[in-house]
């Protein structure tokens, strides 16, 4: 993507992006495509640990080396969870 085709798609939108400041720079939990050396203007929002999005929780599993039988296991569980979830309430887990 162009920087120009790109500025022209970022005039109306705005990105929220996970991170975590490793004590020196704030560091993107995932891939950003965004050009090189251009400024950005950043708004940092502290979230509690237990808001994670479920990119994040499939990576840190990932780490866990979990089995396929395992893996079964942990689908159901969510699924049968996310049957259970109030659309009208704050389900952050």
């Amino acid at each position: 993507m162009s920087f120009a085709n790109w500025r022209d798609s970022m005039n109306s939108m705005t990105r929220t992006l996970r991170a975590h400041f490793d004590g020196k720079v704030i560091v993107p939990d995932s891939p950003v495509d965004l050009p090189l050396n251009e400024p950005f203007e950043v708004t940092i929002k502290q979230v509690t640990k237990t808001q994670i999005s479920g990119a994040q929780f499939i990576l840190a599993a990932k780490k866990l080396d979990i089995s396929k039988q395992d893996w079964v296991i942990i689908e159901t569980a969510t699924t049968e969870a996310r049957e259970k979830i109030d659309p009208k309430e704050d389900n952050t887990w």
